[in-house]
């Protein structure tokens, strides 16, 4: 049983809400699978599943995805046997070209970067050997940080407009996204009475999500800490 920090305390006035964010990934990659989510749930005993997931994925009505990932496949098996809220948070899905042009960035900076493919490839290592609890690391944290830095020096160091561009409205779509799913919690914290909940993000976007919480004006996000010793079944 290994032990790993995965989240946020929302104190909304007089009422403590315990909001675990738990970083995933999309898909299954050895020991972080949706069985291991699933036990990982069931540890946390969630009374609502924030998921990175835009407002039209989920379909409230029939309680269906229409999207699928490790991350709902875990969340469907836990509803089986709990009383569960899912709220999507994330923003609309960009449009096919930011995918497209995405897509061509990375592509290019495997080609220039050795460095960023050994950082890729020890992280997806990581991934397989060790699954969330890794994935809820500082070590992780920090290796995406140094992802992040290889992509924009390789980048800055091709020095091609159009790259750039691409890497600064990719990075601009990430901020607003992880703002906006930041919001929508503190939002559905200030409106809705429960005591326990999860937020399933991709484990690039934990760090960042965790500084978010900790800043801000409004009185909800003023009063987000860091909590968190979680154990990892």
């Amino acid at each position: 049983m290994a032990s790993t920090s995965l989240g946020l305390l929302a104190r909304c006035g007089a009422r403590v809400k315990r909001v675990t964010l738990v970083g995933t990934v999309h898909e299954k990659c050895g020991r972080a699978s949706a069985v291991e989510l699933h036990a990982l749930l069931e540890a946390l005993a969630p009374e609502v599943i924030f998921l990175e997931l835009p407002a039209d994925a989920y379909d409230r009505n029939f309680q269906v995805f229409r999207q699928t990932s490790l991350e709902t496949d875990a969340a469907s098996r836990f509803r089986r046997n709990h009383a569960v809220a899912f709220v999507p948070v994330d923003l609309q899905t960009p449009e096919l070209s930011f995918f497209r042009n995405s897509e061509t960035m990375f592509n290019t900076v495997e080609q220039a970067s050795d460095n960023y493919c050994r950082l890729v490839d020890l992280h997806a290592r990581r991934v397989w050997e060790d699954g969330f609890v890794y994935l809820n690391s500082e070590q992780c944290d920090d290796h995406w940080q140094a992802v992040y830095a290889e992509l924009q020096c390789t980048i800055d160091g091709i020095g091609d407009a159009s790259l750039s561009e691409c890497f600064h409205s990719w990075s601009e779509t990430n901020a607003l996204r992880e703002d906006a799913m930041i919001e929508a919690v503190e939002r559905y914290c200030a409106n809705d009475s429960f005591s326990r909940s999860a937020l399933l993000v991709g484990a690039a976007h934990r760090r960042r999500m965790l500084e978010r919480s900790a800043t801000g004006a409004n009185h909800i996000r003023s009063t987000v800490q860091s909590d968190f010793s979680v154990r990892e079944p």
